[in-house]
């Protein structure tokens, strides 16, 4: 069956686990939850009870990255606006992206380039 309409919607936020959480640390606190409940399976307890857990993997960089991905999606959505003629609807994702993340210095170049060049009608 065919719906003509948004099913899903993939909300992007800095505190979403995929973007606070490497993946080798998402994939440790799994191998790890597993290996917990395999020991109190066996033994009635496990090494975070015992007091002796495996020290977890360190992960930095990770601040930042849903502003990133949502400005390049603004940016790329403003620019296939712009290739379909609409050149407002182009500017106005363009603006969203600098309200976004002004300091980030990235899409200015993009952003000025929709502003200079002419649309197709």
């Amino acid at each position: 069956m065919y719906l003509p309409a948004l099913c899903y919607l993939y909300r992007l936020h800095n505190s979403s686990i995929t973007h606070s959480q490497a993946s080798t640390q998402r994939i440790f606190y799994e191998n790890t939850a597993r290996l917990f409940q395999q020991q109190r399976t066996l033994k009635g307890h496990d090494d975070l009870e015992m007091g002796t857990p495996p020290p977890a993997p360190k992960a930095e960089g990770f601040a930042d990255k849903a502003e990133e991905q949502i400005q390049g999606l603004l940016i790329a959505a403003a620019w296939s606006a712009h290739s379909s003629g609409n050149k407002l609807r182009a500017l106005t994702l363009a603006w969203r992206s600098f309200k976004q993340s002004p300091l980030k210095f990235k899409h200015y170049r993009s952003s000025l380039a929709l502003l200079l060049k002419p649309s197709k009608k």
